[in-house]
Parts: C-alpha cells; structure tokens; sequence
C-alpha cells in the first residue's frame, strides 16, 4: 500500500462524524424551501425540493466526492452564463475556465 498525503480527509468516509453532527444541526435550523434551484455538489443536479431534502443533501455533501465539474456543466447546459467566485484567492475560477476558457467568472474577495 502506497501512503497518501492529503490535507484533510475532507469529502471522504472518513468524515461520518461530522456528517452526523451536521445532520443534527441542519434538523435543528429553520431551512425554507428555495426561491431559485441550488446545485448539489452530490448529484450535480438541480434542487427546489422540501426544506428536508435540502439538509439530507447538505449532510451527504461532507462524505461524498465532489462533482463540481459536473455541477459547472450542469449549471451552463441549464442556461447559466455568468459565475462569482465568492471568498480567499482564485482556485474555482481557473477550474472554471478549463472547462470553458470564454464562459465568464469574476472573483469576489472576502472581507
């Protein structure tokens, strides 16, 4: 077996715990069902569902793999056109523009 170096074992098996803890909180919050669709980095799809569904997908999002270029995919093949990265640096923009150098992405600094 070949040792891996990761920064976190986040999106991982390994993150049940915070899985669980999430679940217990987004139980406890008052979530309302959404105006606009809001993409799920699980299943890259499209969700306007109950206030439940929302958490459930939420929670599943901290030990499932990222579908992000899926999910960017989706959102253009959708009829959206214009991105924001929005918080510290760069990274999503530039994996944007590897899936579409000309679909256009403005970075939002974090105060």
């Amino acid at each position: 077996m070949i040792p891996l170096a990761v920064a976190g074992a986040f999106h991982t098996p390994l993150m049940k715990p915070a899985d669980e803890r999430l679940a217990e909180a987004l139980a406890a919050a008052a979530i309302s069902a959404p105006r606009i669709p809001v993409y799920s980095n699980v299943d890259a799809n499209p969700h306007t569902g109950s206030p439940a569904t929302i958490a459930q997908t939420l929670a599943t999002q901290v030990t499932q793999g990222v579908r992000w270029d899926d999910s960017m995919r989706r959102m253009m093949a959708d009829g959206f056109d214009t991105f924001y990265e929005i918080g510290p640096g760069r990274v999503l923009t530039g994996l944007l523009k590897r899936i579409d150098r000309k679909t256009p992405c403005t970075s939002v600094p974090a105060r």
